[in-house]
């Protein structure tokens, strides 16, 4: 009785609610559950890249224009006729671009289960189900405006018909309609991707329905022949980098299974490991044999095509793991046929915690940087009517759009350049009157040297100029005036003090070598404002003073995220004349402070330098040392006033104090982990510091000294008493 109400149930019990079959469990609607829990986290925590926008603008040609542009391309039209409906219902946003690959990604899982099921048992649904729904290659594909993993999801379901039909004691018809309907699917969206459900073949030698399975298959491509032939003849051949040798693609190949990584690292033995033990348990297992020889087929099938044949649809490709995607369901199939054997169970649950660590890094490492939202906050601020854009971007046109068009710049004017590409490019801007944009998207890839702002620049008066890192806007104008602002739409609109009366929010996250913008706009009232960033304990760690507007506009301030900032939560407070506003948080993570002092100084100081810098202590050693020998120094600080400037310390070995060093050494402070610009009340750290001697020194006794100076200008910070530097103590050079 109780085995017969497990099976009726329990966790894994089946239903079925549709003539096609599909089993629901509770624990089926889990998995699948985490799976969309997984491709929606941070969803939009991506920047669109070259490949999305590509697409985008693809979709964005209606439905006859982007079938002719798709002829030309890689990859059929369907995925572009849908993303077109789409973005019509959502709009143009990251999240919701997104999200229709998440909804045609998710049902892959429950196929794979539904596979697992008809092919294991319940425990092998689980297996096909957690391995496709943790594995980091399919996460990373379901979270991008790319066709790859919903033509694996139309593949799945034509796989999952034909097994059906070719399998079922009693199939129906429609089992070979859904299989058609798949294949015809998985075709017109990714080419290679109608692989998945010919592989039903495997079952159909010596089938009696096998007749059928043939005639519907070639149905299918009696619709897919007449296109392919349209498409074949306006093919352009054009590479996407040099071809990958054969060795280093089938290492990388592995990880790129099971990790979702582009290349072969320190893990790559235990990715070959894992695949190969699974592909021998399967190949063991009677029912997992199709599986396993399907994931065979499917990966020498894409080594040999893309690394072996010259010029595949007219494109020279590179190895990349998103062309192996439609391998891994197979992959996941085989260790499902691990369900009753304890060391193959052993097996399955290994390649489950790899995927996992894969996950959690794919994840962690998902984060929105401001590579371009502030620079098109700027454009739309400034651009007016009739202005035209000089664009170096290497092949990011199709970004460029994008956010000119997310940003309402439908009407600007581009002219791309290349001096790498284009060596007459010049006289595609000798001809330009009145004032015009140079717009810098990465130009390291197609002008690495500069050429096109040195040139512009001798040529044409340089108005005003809006740098984010290597990005930026430089207007030319025939006047040299500053532009005044064509509109000021801030994103948030606020009621603030010194005329403060909106901002743009920052990105929300962050790690170490990030640049966070935040744009606020004011009006010419009141007193002038600053921005404050406030830590996770309440501490202000960095400080912008704003110069008083003279007309209303917009200001923005740089963070760049240290990798001694404090990780957490910080606040960004705008303050004026005593009142505060907050503007936002931002989640710094990745990050380590400095460690502070292990114990106390040798020597105890009170040295104060100016911007709140006190030196507390000093170790010296050793006290005598030998001509070409090391003096070690360490330095204690305590900051007791919030500084503001960017300070770099200096330590000289001097014959007597104020006179010129014969040994000196400069470093960052605080090991070069957190510039003092973005020390806190409070904080404390230590510098250790070695100071190599001359081999020629005299005998003698020297002073070592140490102090501060401004890196933007060399200027001292003076010590409380005046003094421009803070005597150490005295070391004895002795004779060789």
């Amino acid at each position: 009785m109780g085995q017969l109400l497990r099976a009726k149930f329990g966790l894994l019990a089946r239903h079925d609610f549709s003539p096609a079959g599909f089993g629901v469990s509770i624990v089926g609607v889990v998995v699948s559950a985490v799976a969309f829990g997984l491709r929606a986290f941070r969803l939009a925590d991506h920047n669109i890249w070259y490949d999305e926008a590509f697409t985008l603008g693809i979709a964005r040609l209606g439905f006859f224009e982007a079938a002719l542009r798709t002829a030309a391309d890689t990859h059929p039209p369907l995925y572009y006729w849908l993303l077109g409906i789409w973005e019509s219902l959502v709009g143009a946003e990251p999240f919701g671009l997104r999200f229709l690959t998440v909804v045609l990604s998710v049902p892959a899982v429950a196929v794979g289960m539904a596979l697992g099921r008809r092919a294991f048992g319940s425990v092998g649904a689980l297996w096909a189900g957690l391995f496709l729904a943790l594995n980091p290659l399919h996460l990373r594909w379901s979270q991008e405006v790319r066709m790859h993993a919903p033509a694996l999801t139309f593949g799945l379901i034509g796989l999952y018909f034909g097994y059906r039909w070719l399998t079922d004691i009693k199939a129906r018809r429609l089992h070979l309609v859904g299989y058609a309907l798949g294949l015809s699917a998985a075709a017109f969206t990714v080419y290679l991707t109608a692989a998945v459900p010919l592989l039903a073949g495997l079952w159909a030698w010596k089938n009696r329905r096998g007749r059928a399975w043939v005639l519907a298959s070639l149905g299918v491509f009696g619709l897919i022949v007449p296109w392919l032939g349209f498409a074949l003849t306006r093919q352009r051949s054009w590479a996407a980098g040099p071809p990958t040798p054969l060795p280093e693609a089938l290492r990388a190949l592995p990880e790129g299974l099971i990790l979702g990584r582009g290349g072969a690292d320190s893990l790559w033995p235990l990715a070959a490991l894992a695949v190969a033990a699974a592909l021998l348990t399967g190949l063991a297992h009677p029912a997992g044999r199709g599986f396993a020889a399907g994931c065979i087929l499917l990966t020498a099938f894409g080594v040999l095509l893309l690394l072996l044949f010259p010029r595949p649809l007219g494109y020279v490709p590179v190895y990349d793991p998103r062309y192996f995607l439609p391998a891994v369901p197979l992959l996941g199939l085989t260790l499902a046929a691990a369900r009753s054997r304890l060391p193959a169970v052993a097996l399955a649950a290994g390649v489950l915690g790899l995927l996992l660590a894969g996950t959690w890094q794919y994840l962690e490492g998902r984060r929105l940087t401001d590579d371009y939202l502030t620079l098109f906050r700027v454009l739309r601020t400034y651009a007016v009517p009739g202005d035209l854009v000089v664009l170096v971007s290497g092949d990011r046109l199709p970004i460029f759009e994008y956010y000119a068009r997310r940003a309402g710049l439908t009407d600007l004017g581009v002219i791309p350049v290349s001096p790498r590409t284009d060596p007459g490019w010049r006289a595609q801007v000798d001809g330009l009157t009145g004032r015009f944009w140079l717009i810098l998207m990465e130009p390291g890839i197609e002008d690495p040297d500069g050429e096109v702002p040195a040139y512009l620049r001798g040529r044409f008066v340089e108005a005003a100029r809006f740098m984010f890192g290597y990005n930026g806007a430089v207007l030319f104008d025939p006047s040299g005036r500053p532009p005044t602002p064509a509109r000021l739409e801030p994103e948030v609109r606020v009621n603030g003090p010194g005329g403060l009366f909106g901002y743009d929010p920052p990105i929300g996250r962050a790690g170490p070598g990030d640049r966070v913008y935040l744009t606020v706009y004011e009006n010419p009232v009141g007193a002038p404002g600053r921005i404050e960033l406030i830590d996770p304990a309440g501490k202000i760690r960095q400080v912008w003073d704003l110069a008083p507007a003279n007309h209303p506009d917009l200001r923005f301030v740089s963070l760049v995220v240290e990798a001694g900032l404090p990780p957490g939560p910080y606040t960004w407070v705008f303050r004026s004349d005593g009142t505060a506003v907050r503007l936002g948080g931002l989640v710094v993570e990745g990050t380590r402070p400095p460690s502070g002092p292990a114990g106390p100084p040798a020597r105890t100081l009170d040295i104060r330098f100016g911007d709140g810098i006190t030196l507390t202590g000093v170790d010296l050693s050793p006290a005598e040392v030998r001509p070409g020998g090391a003096v070690a120094v360490r330095l204690y600080w305590a900051v007791v006033d919030k500084p503001t400037d960017d300070w770099q310390v200096f330590v000289h070995v001097v014959p007597s104090p104020g006179t010129t060093p014969v040994a000196q050494a400069d470093v960052r402070p605080a090991g070069g982990l957190l510039p003092s610009y973005q020390w806190a009340a409070g904080d404390r750290f230590t510098d250790e510091i070695k100071i190599r001697l001359p081999e020629a020194l005299p005998a003698g006794d020297y002073y070592v000294t140490a102090g501060l100076y401004r890196l933007a200008d060399g200027r001292r910070n003076p010590t409380g008493t005046g003094e421009s530097f803070a005597v150490l103590g005295r070391v004895v050079v002795t004779e060789r």
